[in-house]
């Protein structure tokens, strides 16, 4: 015969078995304290840094105290109340670059668990929502300037500016390519990585081969320069629109990624008005007249338009100093482009996008030179003939100064 005193034992245990699960269930503060401190407390950096630069980090909008971390992420909209898994604050964390860093993939994994689970429980919370919200002015830099740091807007100018021209570097600095140079000098000579323009910058700046603090001095610039001693020869003149786009690069990048950069938004430079791409289209002219040995000279191409007009703005710019001994002047055209060219892009096609940028047609090639007594304005020598040409080192369209109109 069962005992009267088991059966309140039995019974006890069905009616706290049956009892609502939210009885036990953690409050958004025991979450908060188990789940998210500890990710504000790690020396990690957060999910934020991959994307953001400068002035972003997940502890920059949460605190230690869960009530507190609640308003400020309602008042700032980042929290939806009535569907709190489509929470802006969620879909910041989730975004993720392309080529992505698996550690920081695993962290972000963890930050938008942890944040959900605390982010469903405060909704469910009536005080939590009682609470007033306040306005935010806690952000370590203003709005602008965080857009300003972001990966892929910095990504982009430096795919514009300097991968666009890297084709001058691929030959001795991209693993694919450089292996005798690598033999003989080391890993140190590998700094591109292939197809990725942000991997590189990353690479660049961890090698010190972006000065941060005297940026203008940075070897990326002075080694192609031949301003300091280069095993790969002069890349590029001084003054030359490729060390303008360089070297503004380069200013904006250190000014951005150091605390004491930019004051205002105002500062920030304006972005090139058309973007360009180094391509494979190589122009020669012989029999240069003496008076331009050792000078930047620069050749424009431009559209005709028929009946003699030939279109003002240039297609594509080549610049390169004369060669003295030679009296030959031979450099590859820097083609100017419809649309900006993507962060991933891993080099000018040599068919789809020259015929894209220069259709067939006639052309005016167009000759200039940094001399005293000839402003770079004053054109010295036309040619006309047919483009595009057959791109690559060889052939390049040559043209005799003797036949210049």
């Amino acid at each position: 015969m069962i005992q009267a005193n088991s059966i309140a034992v039995v019974f006890g245990a069905i009616f706290v078995c049956i009892l609502p699960s939210a009885s036990w269930a953690e409050s958004a503060h025991e979450i908060y304290a188990r789940r998210v401190l500890p990710l504000l407390e790690s020396k990690d950096k957060s999910s934020c840094t991959e994307c953001h630069l400068r002035g972003v980090e997940l502890k920059d909008f949460l605190s230690t105290d869960p009530a507190k971390s609640f308003s400020e992420l309602r008042g700032r909209g980042w929290i939806d109340t009535r569907e709190p898994e489509k929470s802006k604050l969620l879909a910041f964390i989730s975004r993720a670059p392309e080529a992505g860093d698996p550690l920081l993939e695993k962290v972000r994994t963890a930050e938008s668990s942890a944040l959900r689970e605390w982010i469903i429980a405060a909704v469910a919370d009536p005080d939590l929502l009682k609470n007033s919200l306040p306005k935010n002015t806690d952000l370590d830099l203003p709005l602008e300037f965080i857009r300003h740091a972001r990966q892929d807007r910095v990504s982009a100018s430096f795919a514009s500016a300097v991968w666009s021209q890297l084709g001058r570097c691929v030959n001795c600095h991209s693993p694919d390519r450089n292996s005798k140079q690598v033999k003989e000098h080391g890993e140190k000579m590998s700094w591109i990585v292939p197809g990725n323009p942000f991997a590189t910058l990353r690479l660049l700046t961890d090698r010190k081969l972006i000065d941060l603090d005297k940026p203008e001095d940075s070897e990326l610039r002075t080694k192609p320069l031949e301003l300091v001693d280069h095993g790969g020869g002069p890349k590029f003149p001084l003054g030359s629109d490729t060390d303008a786009r360089w070297t503004a690069f380069l200013i904006d990048y250190a000014k951005t990624v150091r605390v004491d950069g930019y004051g205002t938004g105002d500062e920030f430079p304006k972005l090139p008005p058309r973007h360009s791409w180094l391509s494979e289209l190589q122009i020669k002219l012989t029999d240069l007249p003496d008076q331009f040995d050792d000078q930047l000279m620069t050749v424009t191409l431009h559209r005709n338009l028929g009946e003699g007009r030939v279109e003002d703005k240039p297609v594509a710019l080549g610049q390169s100093i004369a060669n003295p001994k030679q009296n030959v002047w031979q450099n590859a055209l820097t083609v100017y482009l419809a649309v900006e060219p993507k962060s991933g892009m891993q080099q000018f096609s040599k068919a789809i996008d020259i015929a894209a940028a220069i259709p067939k047609g006639k052309y005016t090639l167009r000759v200039t030179a940094d001399l005293p007594s000839s402003p770079v304005q004053k054109i010295l020598a036309q040619y006309v003939f047919d483009a595009p040409w057959t791109p690559g080192y060889q052939p390049p369209k040559t043209l005799s100064w003797k036949d210049k109109q």
